[in-house]
C-alpha cells in the first residue's frame, strides 16, 4: 500500500499537472530565507495537515464541495498568499502563517479529493493510504522548496538582491499567474 500511495502523493506536488500546488508552495515560502528552514518545514507541514483533513473528510463522505468552486478558490489562495507576503510584515511567531497554510491546504485538498477517493476504491481503511499519500506530498514539497532555494542561492551569487526584492518578485509573479487562473475559471 505504501509503495502505491507515497509515489502518488509525491507526484501530486512535483508534477506540472499540479502546477497550482507548486505555485502555492513557492509563494508561501517566498518570504523566508534558507536559514529559516525550520519555519518553512512548519509551513509545509501545516499545508499538508489541512490538505490531509480535507481528503479524509471527503473520503469518509462527510463533506463535498462543487469542483468548479474549488478550482476557482485554489488560485484565490495563491493570490491571497502573494498579497499577504507583500502587505503584511513577516510575523515573529509561526501561528498566523501556519494557520493560513493549513486553511489554504483545506481548499487545495478539495481539488484532489475526487481523484483520491477514486484511487481508494475498495480500501477497507483510509488511514494507511492517507498516511502514505501525505508522506509523499510532504517529501515532494520539501524537494520542491530545496530546489527553489538552491536556485535562489545561485541567483544571489550572480545577481545579489535583498530578500525583500526576491519576495516582491516571486509574490508578484505568483499573483499574476493566480489572476490569470482566476480569470480562466470565471470565463
Amino acid at each position: 500500500m505504501f509503495r502505491i500511495y507515497f509515489p502518488i502523493g509525491f507526484q501530486h506536488i512535483i508534477s506540472l499537472t499540479g502546477f497550482d500546488h507548486l505555485l502555492f508552495i513557492v509563494v508561501l515560502c517566498a518570504v523566508y530565507t534558507w536559514q529559516e528552514w525550520r519555519r518553512i518545514l512548519v509551513l509545509l507541514t501545516g499545508f499538508t495537515l489541512g490538505h490531509s483533513l480535507t481528503l479524509a473528510l471527503t473520503a469518509l463522505q462527510i463533506v463535498a464541495f462543487p469542483q468548479k468552486l474549488v478550482e476557482l478558490l485554489i488560485p484565490v489562495t495563491i493570490l491571497m498568499t502573494s498579497l499577504i507576503n507583500v502587505v503584511l510584515p513577516k510575523p515573529a511567531t509561526m501561528t498566523r502563517p501556519c494557520m493560513v497554510a493549513a486553511g489554504f491546504g483545506l481548499i487545495h485538498g478539495c481539488g484532489f479529493a475526487g481523484y483520491f477517493n477514486m484511487m481508494l476504491g475498495d480500501e477497507q481503511s483510509i488511514i494507511g493510504p492517507l498516511f502514505a499519500f501525505n508522506l509523499g506530498l510532504e517529501a515532494g514539497q520539501i524537494i520542491t522548496v530545496a530546489v527553489l532555494y538552491g536556485c535562489f542561492f545561485i541567483l544571489e551569487k550572480i545577481y545579489p538582491a535583498r530578500q525583500g526584492s526576491r519576495t516582491l518578485f516571486v509574490s508578484g509573479a505568483g499573483a499574476g499567474l493566480a489572476i490569470k487562473m482566476i480569470l480562466e475559471n470565471l470565463l
